[in-house]
């Protein structure tokens, strides 16, 4: 601190303090950022070489420092009065592949010179192809896919691809053919007559400059109803489809030519992306009127569903309280799963188990006055209320083990305006819910709704029923009826 004295004639002194901070020598650092650079020979990039100052201000002149040959930089600014430069480093086309350290030289007047090194990786550009899934099998008549990935290592050429030799009756296209990306879509297509067997396609990758690729992609060509990693089998005549089809992920639907061996017939088919579907289509000439669900007793959640139709149908006329026409000509019903490659797979395998005990459960019914009326299921086993009458109803015919409940109140052609779900009960045999089903009460909801348009009906009835699957069985079950060109609203 110092003090300044003033002095006048006449007056006395007057002083005023000031402080002064004498500051150390001027100082600077550098650092270049990304402290790697990545290139192939004859390529170039750009990394940032930051100057932290201290008392500098002037111009710091930057420079490479005995580069490595065939290394060269650009500086923008060359000599720079701010933070920061931008750094062009150069790599020559004969430079060897190789990691090389490379100095960058700081020098400003008055001031010692000041480095900082990077690193400078030079790699040849490269490529190389991969094909998933590693090989497919595909029915006479039907189509796979599989992708072509390109990997890239300082490459971002066109690569091109080719099927080199495509053996009769089956033919393969790339989507896109020439690509600067990453991936491409291969499809092959197996003519109806191509001899049963496993074809080694070979695929080639080609690319300005770049030595070729090639991948040879096993291909197994079945017959119809033969081969795949996946297979639903049906054993009794009655359950058996007059039509099967599956889809492979988002692929299109391909029919199944079955193959029958005693009194087992097999649907087989080919699942490689992970989750897909599969429909079919029964015939049946009888409708059963019962509410008994015994025939919904045994493991397979196949034979379930067909024997669910029979009693959707059989609600459908419940509904209409019209009986004179059930069984008067044959019924057709599609059915339509998706899931995961293993869900289907076991649902599959498992239509030809044995059947499991079943059970009798009682329950009581509110909330439901005419013209309204209930579609109540247990396990799949079916009851309904009309309204009237004596409230209790009993669900015959209940699997063993735990089930779910499930129903609806509706009025005549009109879908349901509430549901009541109980979940995880294994009640029993003899016992009853653990609460009265009421429609009223504060465990019914009001279900969403979408509406679907049939056309090209020709004035023919039809009955379109929903259906809730859970993890513990079929359970929510309701049908509307309605005539060619008329809408139906689902719930």
């Amino acid at each position: 601190m110092a003090t300044v004295r003033g002095t006048a004639a006449g007056i006395g002194d007057a002083t005023t303090t000031y402080t002064l901070t004498v500051a150390g020598a001027g100082s600077y650092s550098l650092a270049v950022l990304p402290s790697t650079l990545s290139l192939a020979p004859g390529a170039n990039g750009t990394a940032t070489v930051n100057l932290d100052r201290t008392n500098v201000s002037g111009a710091v002149t930057l420079s490479l420092d005995g580069p490595p040959a065939g290394i060269t930089a650009s500086f923008l600014p060359a000599s720079s009065t701010t933070n920061a430069s931008t750094m062009t480093v150069s790599v020559d086309a004969a430079v060897a592949p190789g990691s090389y350290a490379v100095t960058v030289r700081g020098a400003a007047t008055g001031l010692a010179d000041r480095t900082t090194q990077f690193m400078v990786n030079v790699a040849v550009p490269a490529y190389n192809v991969s094909i998933a899934p590693t090989a497919l099998t595909i029915q006479q008549g039907n189509a796979g896919t599989a992708t072509i990935t390109v990997g890239r290592n300082h490459f971002a050429g066109a690569v091109s691809l080719l099927f080199e030799n495509q053996p009769p009756g089956i033919a393969g296209t790339f989507a896109p053919g020439t690509t600067t990306g990453t991936a491409s879509t291969f499809t092959i297509n197996v003519a109806a007559n191509t001899p049963v067997g496993t074809y080694n396609l070979a695929l080639r990758a080609t690319a300005a400059g770049m030595i070729d690729r090639v991948l040879f992609f096993p291909v197994t060509v079945t017959t119809p109803g033969s081969g795949g990693n996946a297979e639903w089998q049906f054993c009794s005549a009655g359950a058996t489809p007059v039509f099967f089809a599956y889809q492979d992920g988002t692929n299109n639907w391909q029919r199944v030519t079955p193959s029958t061996v005693g009194t087992v017939t097999r649907f087989a088919f080919n699942l490689t992306a992970g989750r897909g579907g599969v429909a079919y289509i029964t015939a049946s000439t009888t409708l059963r009127i019962a509410a008994d669900a015994s025939d919904l007793s045994s493991h397979s959640r196949v034979t379930r569903g067909r024997a669910l139709f029979e009693r959707r149908a059989q609600q459908r006329n419940h509904a209409r309280r019209s009986f004179a026409r059930a069984g008067l000509a044959t019924s057709y019903s599609t059915e339509v799963v998706h899931g995961t490659s293993a869900e289907l797979t076991t649902i599959g395998a498992d239509n030809c188990r044995d059947t499991q005990g079943t059970k009798t459960i009682r329950a009581t019914v509110a909330g439901v006055t005419q013209p309204q009326y209930a579609a109540l299921s247990l396990g799949g086993a079916s009851e309904s209320y009309f309204g009237t009458g004596n409230p209790t109803v009993t669900f015959r015919g209940v699997p063993n083990g735990t089930v779910d409940f499930a129903g609806t109140r509706s009025e005549l052609r009109e879908s349901p305006d509430k549901v009541v779900l109980m979940r995880n009960l294994n009640i029993p045999d003899g016992g009853s819910l653990p609460s009265v089903i009421d429609f009223a009460g504060a465990n019914a909801f009001a279900p969403a709704s979408a509406r679907v348009t049939f056309t090209g009906a020709l004035g023919e009835e039809f009955a379109m029923f929903t259906d809730l699957t859970t993890a513990n069985g079929e359970s929510l079950t309701f049908a509307t009826n309605f005539t060619g060109g008329s809408n139906a609203v689902c719930s």
